[in-house]
């Protein structure tokens, strides 16, 4: 087995590792389950790594928290596959683990409590920094409405479209605002279309 320095990022650049890294995942998540299951005397109990969801199905409903977790060496809680730094930091944590370092310990009251009022209080360590989605809530983009950036603008010196700038008459017209030529032949319309109708019976 791999043996690494106290501070996983001092560790030696050739070492060799008993299994690719996402073996070294898998089998990190199958040690955590298998605890919180046999601790919680429930084989359906699942681990969480966001606040919400920790806080909820391990801490209040498992009545069980995480500690141990080498928030020190700057190892974000989260999602294994989330965590950066490969091989090694997914061996320090495996060893980390194996030593009882990272282990699960009941949640007394006060856990309890902070679960409830603050979940993100009552993680094993901090959250992972993700970069901001470009999506925002049900919109498909963020530039709707904004012109997109062109480095040359007509190079070849094309005459340029005409601006069209929709529809430009008002939502509603007044009778005040029609002249006097307007209602004069609109009259007239009416007193053709009267007549045409009276005609027919």
């Amino acid at each position: 087995m791999a043996t690494l320095h106290a501070n996983p990022q001092a560790a030696p650049a050739a070492v060799i590792y008993p299994m690719p890294l996402s073996a070294m995942r898998a089998h990190l998540r199958m040690l955590i389950k298998d605890e919180l299951c046999r601790l919680t005397n429930n084989p359906k109990a699942r681990m969480w790594w966001t606040a919400v969801h920790y806080a909820k199905g391990v801490v209040l409903r498992g009545r069980h928290k995480l500690i141990g977790w080498p928030a020190a060496f700057g190892i974000p809680f989260a999602n294994l596959s989330d965590i950066p730094g490969g091989q090694p930091i997914m061996q320090y944590l495996l060893d980390r683990w194996a030593d009882g370092t990272i282990r699960f310990a009941p949640a007394d009251d006060v856990d309890i409590d902070l679960a409830r009022r603050n979940p993100k209080a009552i993680l094993p360590g901090v959250p992972p920094v993700l970069p901001a989605p470009r999506r925002w809530g049900p919109y498909g983009r963020n530039d709707i409405g904004k012109a997109r950036h062109r480095p040359v603008t007509n190079p070849k010196g094309w005459p340029l479209r005409r601006r069209k700038d929709g529809a430009i008459s008002p939502k509603l017209i007044l009778d005040s605002d029609m002249e006097d030529n307007e209602e004069l032949s609109s009259d007239i319309e009416e007193d053709a279309g009267e007549t045409v109708a009276g005609d027919g019976f």
